[in-house]
């Protein structure tokens, strides 16, 4: 990450603009040319793949069209896109890993950019107002956010209510356990259709990981740590029901017409076939630790970024200075 960080601050000096550092993520901010610039990576993953954001607006009120911005990035080859959502303009890059060319295609880009918005007749402005006013960046949620005073105050005071309807919300623990059972039963459906195409695949244990947090969520009014422990519990326990059930389907289907054996009857029959070698146990638990490999494998990344969105649900920051915004709503008169 040294090296990443060297990198950025060597594109931030070239670009004559400044480096905020968050985390394991990096932003580079500041005015070019009367505009407001933000500069980050929309996935970590991919650090020298970036965007750049521009809030501005002009007093028509015209938007920029669909064939605009794409001639805009035909003739800017290392812009991948570029769309406008309200008032904010973003150019996505392509991935560049060399330092200089970076830095020189970034320098390009920008000024194509500003000049092209200039000939539009745009001028900075404030993401949500949309008034030419002046405006700091600021980090909300996973957000990046062009934000006069005004705004950003009404964001802090509607944060602080909504914390505090959060608070107050009760968290009903039995519905919640009961909604993240049935969204695992949409996982176990997917272990099901992937194990009769003879294949186990990860996206089981990213759709049963997925559905079962939002069933909980759902059912419970909220999802909090105690509510991610028993959605994770239930995922754990729907991965051995959802193969108990694969074995039923292949007894049935192979000795059913021979012993008049029912699914039913199958599914209770599975601990006694795989204790009289019916069933071999190498193959029993090898596919079993195979699917719970999988499974988990989609599911720990989904129930870690489901802790992480809860602690960085609401989060404010501003870019400027990397202080948390929120606290600064102690200053004003709400």
């Amino acid at each position: 990450m040294a090296k990443v960080e060297e990198n950025y601050k060597y594109l931030a000096d070239a670009l004559s603009l400044n480096l905020w550092k968050e985390d394991k993520s990096y932003v580079i901010y500041g005015n070019k040319e009367d505009y407001e610039v933000l500069i980050y990576s929309a996935d970590k993953r991919y650090p020298y793949m970036l965007t750049v954001s521009i809030a501005a607006s002009n007093t028509s009120g015209a938007a920029v069209s669909k064939e605009e911005s794409k001639n805009f990035a035909k003739n800017n080859k290392m812009v991948m896109s570029l769309r406008q959502d309200g008032n904010q303009f973003i150019m996505s890059m392509k991935n560049i890993g060399n330092q200089n060319k970076l830095a020189e295609e970034m320098k390009s880009c920008l000024s194509e950019l500003i000049s092209f918005l200039q000939d539009k007749g745009y001028e900075n402005c404030c993401q949500f107002c949309g008034q030419n006013v002046d405006t700091e960046p600021y980090l909300i949620g996973e957000g990046m956010l062009h934000l006069c005073p005004d705004c950003i105050e009404k964001t802090l005071k509607d944060k602080t209510l909504s914390e505090i309807q959060t608070r107050e919300k009760s968290e009903n623990v039995v519905a919640g356990i009961v909604g993240a059972f049935l969204g695992s039963v949409l996982g176990v459906l997917c272990i099901l259709l992937f194990s009769q195409m003879g294949r186990v695949a990860v996206i089981s244990g990213i759709i049963m990981a997925a559905c079962a947090l939002k069933g909980y969520e759902l059912l419970a009014g909220k999802l909090t740590k105690k509510g991610i422990v028993f959605s994770a519990v239930i995922i754990v326990l729907m991965v051995y029901i959802g193969d108990r059930i694969d074995w039923a389907i292949l007894i049935t289907r192979e000795f059913g017409s021979y012993y008049d054996i029912d699914f039913l009857n199958a599914f209770q029959l599975v601990p006694e076939f795989l204790a009289e070698e019916v069933i071999e146990a190498g193959s029993y638990w090898g596919n079993l630790a195979l699917l719970y490999i999988f499974t988990l494998g989609g599911a720990i990344p989904m129930i870690i970024n489901a802790v992480k969105d809860n602690k960085d649900k609401g989060r404010i920051l501003r870019i400027s200075s990397g202080a948390d915004a929120s606290a600064d709503s102690s200053q004003n008169s709400f």
